[in-house]
């Protein structure tokens, strides 16, 4: 039988055993109640009350001997002791227990009464006048009354059950936390695992040893062997990419030498070199793809990072009549990073948006630090057309193209750049979103505060 089987099964089953004791117990305690002539403690108390009342009213009113006759005529009933303490007669004292004897010595004529507990009674006291003048004092013990919780649990039957129903309720609330607390957790993994979190692992309980912790197991072996499967075959893509290098380098020559031989104006010749430069091109791509394993150990100053991609891509910007305009808040900024990383995802947002951008017009770095709610903000902003509102987070996708006018413009690129720029950017601990505005289009990089190196 499997482990889980036998904690939902003693579980269930002593919820049950507790709502069939509680069941039992209701009817048991039940049935003496209703067949017991006791009066409660409760009762007892106010008997015994009204007995102190009626005898003070006697001693008052009556002659002494009619106070004799009611005094000796006293009963012992059920658990309730009286005891008398005669003042003008002393050798007329009922025999009374030392504890009692010295509680008695708070009735006097100016408290004639006496409300108390000791250890075992209830103890009731009154001080019987007459003409002013006290002759006794009258104490009567009662059982101590039981506990508010005890009382309600052996006189109703209703409250009995509402504390088996608690009680199961309680132990079927830990053994369900107990369940399901392993299966939140695996299931937290397994959303990381899908956002391409490939290094969170499953904490296993060493305790545990049931089928939840086995199945803890086997996710971390999966997301162990999908991490090594990924790097392996990026290696591969690299590896593969490196060797395209040599035939690609090779027709490139052939294409120079065909084309000084037949002219530079053949279709054919000019349509097969566009392809060999869009094949260089994505090739260099998948070279330069970083690792987002490393760790962040280097230093970079954003606002120096911005003045150098823009120095980079200006003769690109200038060969199409564009501009780039750079807007910092700050003179320096240095942030900790990994190599190239945030230089390769800020230049892949800028070449994109030069591509993009129609002529005669800028594209916008802009670099905000918002201290107080701990971002700092890169702007990649163009005025060009815009990507479909159902595209926005797709083009973070590697190798997907939106057939739109945008993505036709220039004929586009591959695909890699902006899936690169999402990867590095989510590395550092950040996230990068797209929108439409008003007579652009723009990317926004959201960086925490918490790995700026102070100068």
């Amino acid at each position: 039988m499997n482990r889980l089987f036998f904690k939902i099964f003693i579980g269930f089953w002593l919820i049950t055993i507790t709502v069939l004791l509680s069941m039992l117990a209701a009817t048991r305690y039940s049935d003496e109640f209703e067949k017991s002539d006791q009066p409660s403690a409760y009762e007892l108390g106010k008997a015994a009350q009204g007995i102190l009342s009626r005898t003070a009213d006697i001693a008052r009113d009556r002659s002494p001997k009619e106070l004799d006759l009611w005094l000796v005529g006293l009963p012992s009933i059920h658990s309730v002791n009286a005891y008398i303490i005669n003042l003008q007669e002393p050798k007329r004292s009922t025999p009374v227990p030392d504890d009692i004897r010295l509680l008695a010595e708070k009735i006097t004529l100016e408290q004639p009464t006496l409300v108390t507990k000791t250890e075992n009674v209830s103890l009731y006291g009154r001080m019987l006048i007459r003409d002013q003048q006290a002759i006794s004092k009258l104490l009567i013990a009662t059982p101590l009354p039981p506990s508010p919780f005890v009382y309600f649990f052996t006189k109703y039957i209703w409250f009995r059950l509402l504390v088996g129903i608690l009680v199961s309720g309680i132990i079927c609330f830990f053994m369900a936390r107990s369940i399901t607390r392993p299966i939140i957790a695996l299931r937290k993994a397994t959303q990381q695992l899908a956002n391409g979190n490939l290094n969170f692992r499953f904490e296993v309980n060493k305790l545990a040893n049931d089928e939840i912790s086995e199945l803890g197991h086997d996710f971390n072996n999966m997301a162990q062997r999908l991490e090594k499967t990924l790097e392996e075959q990026k290696q591969l893509v690299r590896d593969i990419s490196h060797e395209l290098r040599s035939p690609l380098g090779r027709i490139q020559a052939a294409l120079a030498l065909a084309q000084r031989k037949h002219g530079e104006d053949t279709a054919e010749l000019e349509r097969v070199e566009k392809e060999c430069e869009r094949l260089n091109a994505l090739i260099s791509q998948l070279l330069v793809m970083p690792n987002y394993s490393q760790e962040l150990t280097d230093c970079i100053d954003l606002v120096g990072l911005l003045h150098g991609i823009a120095s980079d891509d200006q003769l690109e910007a200038e060969l199409s009549h564009k501009v780039i305009e750079i807007i910092s808040d700050c003179d320096e900024l240095l942030y900790t990073t990994s190599g190239g990383l945030l230089w390769h995802a800020v230049d892949n947002l800028t070449r994109n948006a030069l591509r993009h951008t129609p002529a005669n017009t800028k594209v916008s770095l802009i670099l905000t630090y918002n201290k107080p709610q701990g971002e700092i903000t890169i702007t990649v902003r163009d005025q060009g057309n815009g990507v479909p509102e159902e595209s926005l987070e797709k083009i973070f996708l590697p190798f997907y193209r939106e057939e739109t006018a945008r993505s036709h413009q220039n004929n586009g690129g591959h695909g890699l750049g902006l899936s690169i720029a999402s990867r590095a950017i989510q590395h550092h601990g950040g996230n990068i979103k797209a929108q439409n505005i008003q007579g652009g289009f723009e990317f926004v990089i959201t960086l925490p505060d918490s790995l700026i190196v102070e100068a």
